[in-house]
């Protein structure tokens, strides 16, 4: 963990679907199967360093906010209507990450939270606010595959980078979302 006091703190929820097994329908990835990670596509805004970026549901920690897992549960209600007290299981907080924006360090520090919802049932419904301008499920086989693999030239100051990410219908996730992903996906054993 951060323990720089300096740093803003921002939090948001990894949130995974796992459908109840069924027998009849062998898993078309082993291990993963129809198991799918919930991503939105944040609104266009200006002054906004991350408009239009693919983005797990969270934002900055407020004053009234108990700790982080409750900026994260309160987050995605706000953007998505998800009430995660309510559906998911939490399973605990990924290491903290600093945001950066246009290649600098932002002085803000993301802590991924790890949320499951399982069940047979559909899953809840999504209900984005103005702040997300699209929400989906993305199944983990699509961001396993290799064909899903891309790379985004980034130019910051005269100076190209070239960052990983992932092609999902032509949503390219990259950036902070791609890394706590990666960072997820090879805790479970997984190639990115």
């Amino acid at each position: 963990m951060v323990s720089d006091a300096a740093e803003r703190r921002a939090s948001v929820a990894a949130i995974f679907h796992v459908p109840a097994p069924d027998a009849e329908a062998p898993s078309a990835v082993p291990g993963w199967g129809d198991v799918s990670v919930l991503l939105i596509r944040r609104s266009d805004a200006p002054g906004d360093p991350w408009s239009g970026h693919m983005a797990m549901p969270g934002g900055k920690q407020e004053p009234d906010d108990i700790d982080l897992v409750h900026t994260a549960i309160r987050e995605t209600e706000e953007e998505v209507g998800l009430t995660l007290d309510r559906d998911a299981q939490l399973i605990g907080a990924l290491d903290d990450v600093p945001a950066f924006a246009r290649g600098r360090r932002t002085g803000l520090v993301v802590t991924p939270h790890l949320f499951v919802l399982t069940g047979a049932g559909p899953r809840p419904p999504l209900r984005p606010s103005y702040e997300v301008q699209e929400s989906l499920w993305v199944p983990v086989s699509r961001l396993l595959a290799p064909d899903s693999r891309r790379e985004r030239v980034y130019d910051v100051e005269g100076v190209s980078m070239r960052l990983p990410a992932w092609d999902y219908d032509g949503r390219l996730i990259w950036g902070l979302t791609h890394h706590m992903l990666s960072g997820l996906l090879r805790l479970a054993g997984e190639s990115t």
